[in-house]
């Protein structure tokens, strides 16, 4: 069930400093730790960020033959996608089951969706460039 691997996310991700990926300072306040308004779970106290591959690009409109080339935030990314599931899992833990599922529907179409599909590429691309076929 989708909350059980929303829990294995969050947790991942609080978990993030054991990845052991060096981030500074400036990785987390760029990433938008500490920033949350509106009353959603607080990220991590530390998040180490992605180093080299914390930015990547892509277009902006993809059916758009003319559209420009914008930036994504590999930590901007996954820290979105936790706010949105976390807060979830709080309604899901609360036993309000029926505004969850709508809360994680509504934002995965709106605002995470996208989010984790941009990670998504961003990480397949990191992956293929450490470790590339021969």
């Amino acid at each position: 069930e989708f909350a059980k691997q929303a829990e294995r996310f969050c947790g991942c991700i609080e978990r993030g400093r054991s990845v052991g990926v060096a981030g500074t300072r400036e990785d987390r306040a760029r990433s938008g730790v500490g920033t949350l308004s509106g009353g959603s779970p607080a990220p991590p106290s530390y998040w180490p960020g992605f180093d080299r591959f914390e930015l990547y690009f892509g277009t902006l409109e993809i059916f758009d033959v003319e559209s420009r080339v914008g930036a994504g935030d590999l930590s901007d990314d996954l820290l979105d996608i936790y706010r949105d599931v976390k807060c979830g899992l709080e309604l899901w833990s609360g036993g309000h089951r029926a505004t969850a599922v709508w809360h994680w529907r509504l934002l995965l179409q709106s605002h995470w969706g996208t989010h984790a599909v941009g990670a998504l590429r961003a990480l397949h691309h990191a992956c293929a460039e450490l470790e590339p076929l021969h």
